[in-house]
């Protein structure tokens, strides 16, 4: 316990050092990168695959922790040289699980990293060219925007917004009746467990005091309404873009995992509000109890 509350104090004290040398963590003019987030088993995957099947969209699979542990990394050597800073990060990439999902040419982000104009050595540069890396052995080189889908990230927001201070935020948000029966299924993790992280994913997003960063939608629009709900999602990214799908078949990198299999499936909208046949009369009756306020507050019936 004592060495938790010790990590997350060295972590604020850092977050505290790179906001007073945040000159040296972001870009001019500053990026504008797009992530989804959510509170898990709400349909970011999907979201994810739609906007890459546009053409206009590098999304690699999910980073989990990856560009907070970069931004630590990089505020606590800030003093040191350039290459001695990108050899560390580099290092933490080679061993980052997630990362090997990606498997990205580290010697030739290595290169790119080291000739950085020197005007533009930065920590939101170094972000965004491991995903130009990406984009470059994936065939998503050509796309107009560039983000991230890792429904970890609604509990870091501080640190995208310390990096990325333009960044758009797309939160969707699933029946959380529908997300802890997923949860258990997919999972098995516990009612109480799934209420929490539902909870406090919630409050994360909430807490956010600049709103215009954000846009929310139900992952049942998503299904039922797609078009319009997608529309709705890329004229916040840039005005008077709309949803037209110029790609079919795209690589999504990490849907060989159980969880996701039912992407390759047709979409049954039948399968929106399949939870009210499948979730016990006890389950439903506690989620409810507990997220009542929550539920009202998203417009989900009780």
């Amino acid at each position: 316990m004592i060495s938790y509350y010790t990590s997350l104090i060295y972590e604020k004290i850092l977050f505290l050092v790179g906001y007073l040398l945040k000159n040296q963590i972001r870009n001019f003019p500053e990026e504008k990168p797009i992530f989804i987030v959510s509170a898990g088993r709400s349909g970011s995957t999907l979201l994810r695959k739609y906007l890459i099947q546009t053409g206009l969209f590098n999304i690699p699979p999910e980073s989990e922790d990856l560009i907070p542990a970069i931004a630590k990394i990089y505020i606590k050597n800030i003093i040191l040289p350039w290459n001695r800073k990108i050899r560390k990060i580099l290092s933490l990439l080679k061993q980052s699980e997630n990362l090997k999902i990606w498997d990205i040419n580290l010697n030739e982000l290595h290169k790119s990293l080291r000739e950085i104009p020197i005007h533009d050595r930065n920590l939101a540069t170094i972000i965004k060219l491991i995903y130009s890396q990406y984009a470059k052995q994936f065939g998503s080189s050509n796309s107009l925007y560039w983000g991230d889908k890792t429904p970890y990230l609604i509990l870091r927001l501080p640190w995208i917004f310390l990096i990325f201070p333009d960044a758009k935020i797309v939160h969707i948000i699933r029946d959380p009746r529908a997300v802890i029966l997923s949860r258990k299924k997919e999972f098995g993790d516990s009612i109480d467990y799934s209420i929490k992280r539902w909870r406090w994913a919630i409050s994360n997003i909430r807490r956010v005091n600049d709103k215009h960063h954000i846009i929310e939608v139900k992952y049942e629009d998503l299904l039922i309404n797609t078009k319009e709900t997608l529309d709705k999602i890329l004229n916040y990214i840039s005005n008077n873009l709309v949803y037209e799908k110029k790609v079919e078949s795209v690589y999504l990198g990490d849907d060989h995992y159980k969880h996701h299999k039912n992407l390759s499936k047709p979409l049954m909208i039948g399968k929106v509000y399949e939870w009210e046949e499948k979730i016990s009369r006890e389950d439903r009756a506690i989620i409810e109890r507990e997220l009542f306020r929550e539920m009202e507050y998203y417009g989900y019936k009780l």
